[in-house]
């Protein structure tokens, strides 16, 4: 008996390759395509890192002229210069070069948008499976949502996919439930928070700022939280989009304290670090973690 496997979240991706048959207008779009991509991913990147990766999309190993490539980062990134530290207190002496400088580069306001092409891609894809959505759940009444793999199986067919992962846009078009799956919005108020959320991007810079902490690198200033309460709404969202080990690493490692939020506030974000904890431990086991020292409070409810 043959078994096909269903392709794994992230699987199945249009990646963006160059292929050196493009002309200036065309390379110069994918090659700014693939470093958003990167710097999505790791803010705080130094320019070889990014270098690397551009070449690595290059079918034809051509040679790159690294003025080029200066050029093209700068239109969709900017340099941060720090000193390189010889410990906590004390900066490391001038090199040679009479220099001791560490430059990572973070995307500016407008690069990380969707364009409209793709933004475009997105929304049709998810008007037919919210179509689905729809359908399947008026034909098992008693289930909350629909499982990813049935969502991926839908998602297989359509030949124009957008750029960005279905797991990277799934959560700003819809919700996941407390076991594992997705909903459609229920009214017009759900859906309108869903259309805010990609109108001012605010999960595209909750990604970056906790892939940011993840990988042990400064945060772009523009991606920080403006406050604590700021943060706990980007905790709440992690909760509500599914993204349970982002809402983790956002309470554990964010940097601020929620001691002077209301109790109330200071109670929901208790309870929405828990359920991410929980949640993110049933859908990829890992070994228990000591909780940080953050307000400990009384009366929570999953």
């Amino acid at each position: 008996m043959i078994n096909f496997r269903k392709p794994r979240p992230g699987e199945v991706a249009a990646k963006v390759i160059l292929t050196g048959d493009e002309d200036a207008t065309s390379f110069f779009e994918k090659a700014r395509a693939i470093l958003i991509e990167a710097l999505e991913a790791h803010p705080g990147s130094s320019a070889d890192r990014l270098y690397d990766e551009l070449v690595s999309r290059m079918v034809r190993r051509g040679e790159f002229q690294r003025h080029n490539f200066d050029e093209l980062l700068r239109s969709v990134a900017e340099p941060v210069t720090e000193p390189v530290m010889k410990n906590l207190f004390e900066q490391k002496e001038a090199d040679l070069f009479g220099s001791h400088e560490a430059v990572r580069w973070y995307l500016l306001d407008t690069a990380g948008l969707v364009d409209e092409a793709e933004g475009k891609k997105e929304s049709a894809a998810a008007q037919r499976l919210e179509a689905f959505m729809q359908r399947w759940l008026r034909e098992h009444p008693g289930e909350s949502g629909v499982h990813y793999s049935d969502l991926f199986e839908q998602y297989l067919p359509i030949s124009d996919k957008p750029r960005r992962l279905l797991q990277e846009w799934l959560p700003e078009f819809f919700f996941k439930t407390a076991e594992g799956t997705w909903r459609p919005a229920k009214d017009d108020e759900e859906r309108q928070q869903k259309l805010g959320l990609r109108s001012t991007g605010v999960l595209r810079h909750i990604k970056r700022f906790a892939n940011a902490l993840s990988e042990g690198v400064p945060p772009g200033e523009r991606d920080k939280p403006a406050n604590p309460a700021t943060l706990a709404d980007w905790i709440y969202q992690c909760r509500r989009a599914g993204l349970y080990d982002l809402g983790r690493i956002l309470y554990e490692k964010g940097g601020l304290r929620f001691d002077g939020l209301g109790e109330e506030l200071q109670l929901q974000v208790e309870e929405d670090y828990q359920i991410c904890v929980k949640r993110g431990i049933q859908t990829s086991p890992k070994k228990t973690r000591k909780k940080p020292d953050q307000p400990q409070l009384e009366g929570l409810v999953d």
